[in-house]
């Protein structure tokens, strides 16, 4: 059972969809991973199904707003983002 896995600095425009199947997991640390340059709707798409996730270190991400799949987590309790600038929160 996965419940911490670390694909930082990866280079990963949008993260994997077998990542959706990973539904233990815990702790995700995504950081250095250029989303915001992905030509997707929803680079973050595979966040959905990560119902027990506490911890997202999403750090230089170039990231222009919080994205949806995130403010919908009830169980996500840290959300490392430090380094976004002019960060909006999307509704």
């Amino acid at each position: 059972m996965l419940v911490v896995l670390d694909i930082s600095g990866s280079q990963l425009e949008m993260l994997p969809f077998s990542l959706s199947s990973c539904t233990s997991l815990e702790e995700l640390n995504i950081s250095g991973n250029p989303f915001g340059r992905s030509e997707l709707a929803a680079p973050l798409a595979s966040l959905r199904s990560l119902e027990h996730l506490r911890v997202l270190l999403a750090d230089d991400c170039e990231l222009p707003s919080i994205p949806q799949e995130l403010i919908v987590m009830s169980q996500l309790q840290i959300l490392g983002a430090v380094s976004y600038t002019h960060l909006t929160l999307r509704r």
